[in-house]
């Protein structure tokens, strides 16, 4: 059975005080805790083994939700200390319990509210023999996101934020992905220790565009929302339609 992994572990400063009373996958959207909309998704695409992979508040998120979890931080002398987008994909390929992640996986940032085609997206990642696949959106303003150079499916090169400084319409990461098992053979080369802070985008991304195994899927059509902010997210308790109505 096809796993997903919804990556659950952000501290959701911007959405401050709201996230000092709950964890940021829980805010909110349409009457529902953020996170379920994932489900929702997955779901809908018959992918029902999932995994947390949880940090800030993370107690919270599995007393509502039982499910098999990930750590996202680790503990020294009782400071706790966040492991980045990549930690718990560290933790995994370092870890005996890799042998379970045998087939293409999902993985997803539930902050990202994202209604595509799983199956046309899975069929590109196998077509195309990617380690790794990053669903792709376009928008208006790349200098708010930084950017996705994409060729023939396949991603060459990143434009991080900072060095927009143009506004433009582009392709950005929308968070969501498909992962090979082959890609535990590259986060074991990146020699991080599993206790040490991992970033997919900076650490693991640019070596897999650059071996031409870094998959980018276009997407079209299909409502995509970033709820980083409050401007954002009072944009997507107006205009999310949810998954069940296009795509």
């Amino acid at each position: 059975m096809t796993k997903a992994v919804l990556l659950a572990g952000g501290r959701g400063e911007r959405l401050r005080p709201l996230t000092f009373e709950m964890a940021k996958s829980m805010i909110p959207v349409q009457g529902r805790p953020l996170i379920d909309h994932a489900f929702d998704l997955f779901y809908k695409y018959r992918v029902y083994e999932i995994w947390l992979s949880v940090g800030h508040r993370q107690q919270e998120i599995r007393d509502k939700y039982p499910l098999p979890f990930l750590l996202d931080f680790h503990t020294d002398t009782g400071k706790i200390i966040p492991l980045g987008t990549g930690g718990w994909l560290n933790r995994i390929a370092n870890s005996v319990d890799k042998k379970y992640w045998n087939e293409d996986f999902y993985a997803c940032n539930v902050d990202n509210l994202f209604n595509l085609n799983l199956d046309n997206m899975m069929k590109q990642h196998r077509d195309d023999k990617n380690v790794v696949t990053i669903a792709c959106t376009k928008v208006k303003d790349i200098s708010q996101y930084g950017s996705v150079h994409i060729k023939d499916g396949k991603v060459f090169n990143f434009e991080e934020k900072k060095k927009s400084r143009v506004k433009k319409s582009g392709w950005i990461n929308g968070g969501y992905y498909i992962i090979s098992p082959r890609v535990f053979k590259y986060v074991k080369d990146l020699k991080i220790d599993f206790n040490d802070p991992m970033s997919l985008e900076n650490d693991l991304f640019p070596i897999l565009a650059k071996e031409g195994v870094l998959g980018g899927f276009k997407v079209e059509e299909g409502q995509w929302f970033d709820t980083g902010t409050f401007e954002r997210w009072e944009k997507v308790l107006k205009e999310w339609r949810g998954i069940q109505d296009n795509a």
